[in-house]
């Protein structure tokens, strides 16, 4: 099934060699997939636009949360109903996409938030655990929120969601 009202968008710097079979598996179910090539020296964009995608593109690097703006208000102008962010490099699986959109689309919630340690499979040095973990414990101190991995570039938004962003 074709999900015609999910726009799934995806920052992207030089990401050519990663970034085919991510696209290739997304593109089977979700017809709006939107890159934003980010300034990429590489293939990045040659490789989404081969792939069917939506290609945007910055003309400098200007990071990830500026990718993001971009491929969200494009996709809000293209009028997506609901919006995924999802990573360039393989590091999420398209199989988990129903399980994070079901809250969504059900419209139990605005925004639905992966997590790479909810089964402790996560392949990530133990450094990195410990500085994620800490990020963990300065967001839920400072908003109240609890997030089991506040870094993760795994999202669902409604359109609500989306447009009211912070």
């Amino acid at each position: 099934m074709v999900h015609h009202d999910v726009f799934i968008v995806i920052p992207a710097y030089n990401e050519a060699s990663r970034l085919g079979p991510v696209l290739e598996v997304l593109r089977r179910e979700y017809r709006n997939v939107v890159v934003v090539d980010d300034g990429s020296t590489d293939a990045t964009a040659a490789v989404a636009r081969e792939a069917g995608c939506i290609v945007l593109r910055h003309a400098i690097n200007r990071g990830q949360g500026a990718a993001l703006q971009t491929a969200i208000t494009y996709s809000l102008e293209a009028g997506a109903k609901f919006i995924v962010t999802f990573d360039a490099d393989g590091q999420h699986q398209a199989s988990d996409l129903p399980g994070l959109l079901a809250p969504v689309l059900d419209g139990q919630v605005d925004v639905a938030i992966g997590s790479r340690f909810l089964a402790n499979t996560a392949h990530v040095p133990p450094l990195r655990r410990f500085l994620l973990r800490m990020a963990r414990l300065f967001t839920w101190m400072v908003s109240g929120v609890y997030l089991t991995d506040c870094h993760n570039g795994f999202r669902a938004l409604s359109r609500h969601g989306a447009e009211h962003r912070a």
